[in-house]
Protein backbone atom coordinates (compact mmCIF):
# COMPACT_ATOMS: atom_id res chain seq x y z
CA UNK A 1 0.00 0.00 0.00
CA UNK A 2 1.56 3.43 -1.22
CA UNK A 3 1.53 5.90 1.64
CA UNK A 4 -0.62 9.17 0.47
CA UNK A 5 -0.13 12.27 1.28
CA UNK A 6 -2.29 13.88 4.05
CA UNK A 7 -3.81 17.09 2.52
CA UNK A 8 -4.11 18.87 5.54
CA UNK A 9 -0.96 18.42 6.41
CA UNK A 10 1.93 20.39 4.78
CA UNK A 11 5.19 18.49 3.42
CA UNK A 12 6.49 18.32 6.87
CA UNK A 13 4.15 16.07 8.11
CA UNK A 14 0.90 16.88 10.52
CA UNK A 15 3.30 18.28 13.62
CA UNK A 16 0.83 21.36 13.74
CA UNK A 17 -2.14 20.07 15.39
CA UNK A 18 0.18 18.48 18.42
CA UNK A 19 -1.09 20.30 21.66
CA UNK A 20 1.89 19.04 23.63
CA UNK A 21 -0.75 17.56 26.46
CA UNK A 22 -0.49 13.67 26.11
CA UNK A 23 0.31 13.26 29.18
CA UNK A 24 -2.34 14.88 30.53
CA UNK A 25 -4.96 13.58 28.13
CA UNK A 26 -6.55 11.38 31.18
CA UNK A 27 -6.85 7.95 29.30
CA UNK A 28 -4.10 5.47 27.86
CA UNK A 29 -2.95 5.16 24.27
CA UNK A 30 -1.12 3.28 22.27
CA UNK A 31 -2.27 -0.16 24.42
CA UNK A 32 -2.15 -3.65 22.77
CA UNK A 33 -5.44 -4.83 21.38
CA UNK A 34 -6.21 -8.15 20.71
CA UNK A 35 -6.70 -10.03 17.40
CA UNK A 36 -10.14 -12.22 17.46
CA UNK A 37 -9.53 -13.14 14.32
CA UNK A 38 -11.31 -12.96 11.07
CA UNK A 39 -14.44 -10.93 11.13
CA UNK A 40 -17.42 -13.49 10.75
CA UNK A 41 -18.74 -11.55 7.61
CA UNK A 42 -15.73 -11.50 5.43
CA UNK A 43 -15.36 -15.34 6.72
CA UNK A 44 -19.24 -15.88 5.36
CA UNK A 45 -18.22 -13.67 1.86
CA UNK A 46 -15.21 -15.39 1.25
CA UNK A 47 -17.05 -19.03 1.66
CA UNK A 48 -19.61 -17.93 -0.77
CA UNK A 49 -17.60 -16.97 -3.45
CA UNK A 50 -17.00 -20.11 -4.84
CA UNK A 51 -21.13 -20.57 -4.33
CA UNK A 52 -21.62 -17.41 -6.48
CA UNK A 53 -18.86 -18.57 -9.01
CA UNK A 54 -20.66 -22.38 -9.37
CA UNK A 55 -24.13 -20.22 -10.33
CA UNK A 56 -23.17 -17.59 -13.01
CA UNK A 57 -20.38 -20.81 -14.14
CA UNK A 58 -17.17 -18.19 -14.06
CA UNK A 59 -14.24 -17.73 -11.76
CA UNK A 60 -13.07 -14.97 -10.54
CA UNK A 61 -9.56 -15.77 -10.70
CA UNK A 62 -7.96 -12.16 -11.61
CA UNK A 63 -8.17 -10.74 -8.47
CA UNK A 64 -4.72 -9.66 -6.80
CA UNK A 65 -3.00 -10.46 -10.68
CA UNK A 66 -0.67 -7.49 -12.36
CA UNK A 67 -3.21 -7.76 -15.32
CA UNK A 68 -6.16 -6.65 -12.67
CA UNK A 69 -3.98 -4.19 -10.55
CA UNK A 70 -2.98 -2.53 -13.92
CA UNK A 71 -6.84 -2.63 -15.59
CA UNK A 72 -8.19 -1.21 -12.38
CA UNK A 73 -5.15 1.28 -11.28
CA UNK A 74 -6.03 5.01 -11.09
CA UNK A 75 -4.06 6.54 -14.28
CA UNK A 76 -3.55 10.14 -12.86
CA UNK A 77 -1.03 8.21 -10.14
CA UNK A 78 1.32 7.32 -13.32
CA UNK A 79 1.30 11.53 -14.33
CA UNK A 80 4.64 12.84 -13.17
CA UNK A 81 3.01 16.66 -12.69
CA UNK A 82 5.05 19.35 -12.97
CA UNK A 83 4.75 21.52 -9.91
CA UNK A 84 6.96 24.31 -10.90
CA UNK A 85 6.54 25.03 -14.77
CA UNK A 86 8.51 27.79 -16.29
CA UNK A 87 6.47 31.05 -17.14
CA UNK A 88 5.27 31.94 -20.60
CA UNK A 89 7.36 34.75 -21.74
CA UNK A 90 4.35 37.16 -21.48
CA UNK A 91 4.04 36.60 -17.93
CA UNK A 92 7.51 37.10 -17.14
CA UNK A 93 7.36 40.30 -19.36
CA UNK A 94 4.17 41.27 -17.11
CA UNK A 95 5.88 40.44 -13.84
CA UNK A 96 9.12 42.48 -15.03
CA UNK A 97 6.82 45.87 -16.07
CA UNK A 98 5.10 45.20 -12.62
CA UNK A 99 7.92 46.03 -10.77
CA UNK A 100 9.84 48.35 -12.80
CA UNK A 101 6.52 50.46 -12.78
CA UNK A 102 6.24 49.43 -8.66
CA UNK A 103 9.84 50.92 -8.74
CA UNK A 104 9.07 54.34 -10.58
CA UNK A 105 5.93 54.81 -8.80
CA UNK A 106 7.54 54.20 -5.39
CA UNK A 107 3.93 51.79 -4.92
CA UNK A 108 3.32 48.15 -4.12
CA UNK A 109 0.11 47.26 -5.93
CA UNK A 110 -1.45 44.36 -3.93
CA UNK A 111 -1.73 41.20 -6.15
CA UNK A 112 -4.20 38.74 -5.66
CA UNK A 113 -8.40 38.14 -5.37
CA UNK A 114 -8.87 38.88 -1.55
CA UNK A 115 -8.14 42.96 -1.48
CA UNK A 116 -11.08 43.26 0.52
CA UNK A 117 -11.15 44.64 4.33
CA UNK A 118 -11.48 42.65 6.89
CA UNK A 119 -14.73 44.30 7.98
CA UNK A 120 -15.79 44.02 4.50
CA UNK A 121 -18.62 42.14 2.99
CA UNK A 122 -18.18 41.25 -0.65
CA UNK A 123 -22.18 41.06 -1.34
CA UNK A 124 -22.30 44.70 -0.30
CA UNK A 125 -21.39 47.88 -1.77
CA UNK A 126 -18.75 50.63 -0.29
CA UNK A 127 -21.68 51.80 1.76
CA UNK A 128 -22.04 49.29 3.98
CA UNK A 129 -25.57 46.47 3.94
CA UNK A 130 -28.13 49.05 3.63
CA UNK A 131 -30.36 47.27 1.28
CA UNK A 132 -31.14 44.49 3.23
CA UNK A 133 -32.32 46.32 6.62
CA UNK A 134 -35.74 46.08 7.07
CA UNK A 135 -38.04 49.27 8.24
CA UNK A 136 -38.27 48.21 12.21
CA UNK A 137 -41.93 47.37 12.99
CA UNK A 138 -43.81 49.34 16.33
CA UNK A 139 -46.76 46.84 16.12
CA UNK A 140 -46.41 42.89 15.31
CA UNK A 141 -49.06 42.10 12.85
CA UNK A 142 -48.75 38.43 14.49
CA UNK A 143 -49.04 36.71 17.92
CA UNK A 144 -45.22 36.14 18.99
CA UNK A 145 -43.96 34.63 22.68
CA UNK A 146 -46.65 32.19 22.96
CA UNK A 147 -46.47 29.15 25.16
CA UNK A 148 -45.87 25.78 23.29
CA UNK A 149 -47.14 22.17 24.78
CA UNK A 150 -44.54 20.11 24.92
CA UNK A 151 -45.31 15.93 25.17
CA UNK A 152 -41.82 15.21 25.76
CA UNK A 153 -39.34 13.44 23.60
CA UNK A 154 -39.89 11.83 20.01
CA UNK A 155 -40.34 8.10 19.96
CA UNK A 156 -40.29 5.93 17.20
CA UNK A 157 -43.20 3.93 15.69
Amino acid sequence: MDSESDPICNSAGCDQYKHGLEKLRGYPINYGVPNFGMDRDIKDSLSNLPVAEKIVGNQWNDFGTEESKERWSNPAKKVLYDFAPELDGNIKDSHKNLSDTETKMNHKYKLGLLQLDVESDPICNSAGCTQYKHPESTEAKYPMDYGVASFGMDRDV
